[in-house]
């Protein structure tokens, strides 16, 4: 996978080119997606925090820092419809699979205690441990899975770093930059010069307007 950094131009513009940002396919798809960073320190610093002045303030003094300095930009991510689902799908998986290790292991136990009896007891806590251990094995491998998602690992104000994206999507997105620079939402060239026109009719109108009223007055200069 490969690493990305979009402007806030092309953010604003939605210049990103329909191509999958996970596999490089076309994308008729967009979602959207709120992008965080926070500083490194500030981890510490909340930490720190709730160790000098207590937890409920250090809470307090944590969120209000996170508020402060914590960066966030929203994006409309383009993806296939196979990978419309990008960042749900791992703790879909781990949810999965920790359920049919958890049945798994109570149909098991249900069944040892019927053929042991009493006796039975260890073999069935035995198998509920297990399936317990590998559905959450299961869920933390689905976590795992969950960070090599496209996730943001730098952000300013000029725009964000995007890591894990398909190679295919920069190449793309170097292509689209290389067909010029993106326009704002709403500064197409026709709205421009549209835009244009009626300004330049707003100044002509102006100038007819005090040329008209000075020569229809004779004693305007004395």
């Amino acid at each position: 996978m490969d690493w990305i950094t979009l402007t806030r131009t092309e953010i604003e513009a939605d210049a990103l080119p329909p191509v999958c940002m996970e596999c490089g396919e076309d994308a008729p798809v967009r979602v959207n997606r709120t992008f965080g960073v926070t500083p490194f320190w500030l981890e510490p610093f909340s930490a720190l925090a709730e160790l000098f002045i207590g937890l409920l303030p250090g809470l307090i003094v944590g969120g209000a820092a996170v508020g402060l300095f914590r960066r966030e930009t929203r994006i409309s991510c383009p993806f296939c419809e196979r990978h419309a689902n990008h960042w749900a799908r791992p703790y879909h998986r781990a949810l999965l699979w920790s359920l049919l290790c958890g049945l798994a292991g109570a149909g098991l136990g249900w069944l040892g205690a019927g053929w042991f009896g009493a006796e039975g007891a260890a073999v069935v806590w035995a198998i509920l441990g297990t399936s317990f251990g590998a559905g959450s094995l299961a869920a933390l491998a689905g976590l795992a899975t969950g960070a090599s998602c496209i996730d943001a690992s730098a952000a300013n104000r000029a725009g964000v770093r995007l890591q894990h994206v398909s190679p295919r999507f920069v190449d793309a997105m170097n292509r689209v930059r290389d067909a010029g620079p993106p326009t704002r939402l709403g500064d197409e060239p026709s709205v421009l010069a549209e835009r244009g026109k009626r300004a330049l009719d707003v100044a002509v109108s102006s100038v007819s307007g005090l040329l008209t009223r000075g020569s229809g007055n004779p004693d305007a200069g004395r």
